[in-house]
């Protein structure tokens, strides 16, 4: 066997070996599914399951990139020399919201909101604040997205309906630095992340009803909770976090049983963590020897939405 062909073979196996460190009870499983020389991260699913959207610098610019879910080759989506960072699939799989520092045509050059078909011949700015707007996330029925602004000073959730984003509500005046929003599957809840205010080292997981309230602590007792990512059946809110400030690994937060439960051990930090429509696997990005690139956790030691299925009987679920 020639050494590149080796190569090529051992090492996703090597670097599933540092990221699972010590495995946890009944060791999740892993697979890397998109790296490069430069930063590869912030991954979301297509609604069928079949292809993962991330964000990369490998072309000396920030772009929106697909690629299968078991690898492959990658397909540039946003095509465009200005920032596009954090995509998120619409539910119905028609189109993917991301954050763009390109001209709205009001030439502010700030980030913003835009919407883009999956063809690639239909794009649309839905902010136009000059200021920060980031961090879209589809709502279940896809007509409304949720997003972190400053717009009223502090960094907050905020939502607005992707017909008519002129009708944009604050959902809460919780926490400062409130960041990474995801909906509960029935669209009542949003959870997010937001910073102690008396301890800035500390990040908080938080929920708040998505048509606005107080907001409503999520008890993981961790030092750090970030990137909420709520699984299909609504049961588990998965995220990254720790009791250090950088080394984060993968957690579920198990809204029946008030309990954590760890995916990952490891001295590697495990970032932006999102599940797939059928709740059994969990794209994420995962930093290691200083470069961070995706992967996929599967075989979850948790109950999932559907029971766990082969690749093949899944596929023919998400086919019919």
């Amino acid at each position: 066997m020639r050494a590149d062909e080796t190569a090529r073979i051992l090492l996703p196996l090597l670097l599933s070996a540092l990221i699972l460190g010590t495995a946890t009870a009944e060791a999740t499983e892993h697979r890397l599914v998109a790296s490069s020389s430069a930063p590869d991260g912030a991954p979301g699913w297509s609604p069928d399951g079949e292809t993962i959207v991330f964000s990369s610098s490998t072309s000396d610019d920030w772009e929106i990139y697909t690629v299968g879910a078991w690898g492959g080759e990658w397909d540039n989506f946003s095509q465009n020399p200005e920032v596009d960072i954090y995509p998120n699939w619409s539910p119905a799989g028609g189109w993917i919201a991301f954050t763009s520092r390109r001209d709205n045509g009001s030439g502010d050059g700030d980030m913003d909101i835009w919407v883009q078909n999956i063809a690639g011949d239909s794009l649309r700015c839905l902010t136009d604040y000059e200021g920060y707007d980031n961090f879209a996330a589809f709502d279940p029925t896809g007509t409304r997205i949720a997003f972190s602004s400053d717009r009223w000073g502090e960094t907050e959730i905020w939502v607005m309906p992707v017909d008519d984003p002129s009708a944009v509500y604050r959902v809460c005046t919780g926490p400062e630095e409130c960041f990474h929003s995801c909906w509960s599957p029935d669209g009542q809840w949003i959870a997010f992340d937001g910073r102690d205010p008396t301890q800035p080292s500390r990040t908080i997981l938080y929920r708040v009803p998505a048509t606005g309230g107080p907001e409503q602590e999520i008890p993981t007792g961790m030092l750090v909770g970030n990137d909420p990512s709520w699984s299909p059946s609504g049961r588990y809110l998965a995220f990254s976090g720790g009791d250090h400030f950088i080394e984060w690994d993968l957690w579920v937060w198990d809204f029946e049983t008030e309990s954590p439960i760890q995916l990952t051990e490891s001295r590697t930090p495990q970032q932006s963590p999102f599940w797939n429509a059928a709740g059994t696997e969990i794209v994420y990005a995962a930093v290691i020897s200083m470069n961070k690139d995706v992967w996929v956790a599967y075989d979850l030691p948790i109950e999932t939405a559907v029971s766990q299925k082969s690749v093949s009987e899944l596929k023919s679920l998400f086919r019919r």
